[in-house]
């Protein structure tokens, strides 16, 4: 019998490779999309830390303004 009646060890091993290959895409992208989202997690919480950072030395200067304001006044 000549032909291939799709129980070949060929073919078998042709879709093993491209369902092996497809996996690794798979996986490849998963990896790629898990990366993305630890970076955005990381740079989220670094730009919530500035943001802190930046409230934090806004009220620090408005602390001063108001202090500046009160000798003014007492002069």
């Amino acid at each position: 019998m000549s032909g291939n009646d799709g129980n070949s060890p060929e073919k078998l091993t042709v879709n093993s490779t491209r369902g092996f290959e497809r996996r690794m895409k798979v996986g490849r992208i998963i990896a790629n999309s898990q990366q993305r989202n630890d970076v955005a997690l990381h740079t989220s919480e670094n730009l919530i830390e500035a943001l802190r950072y930046n409230k934090s030395l806004q009220s620090q200067y408005d602390i001063v303004q108001h202090h500046r304001r009160s000798l003014k006044t007492k002069r």
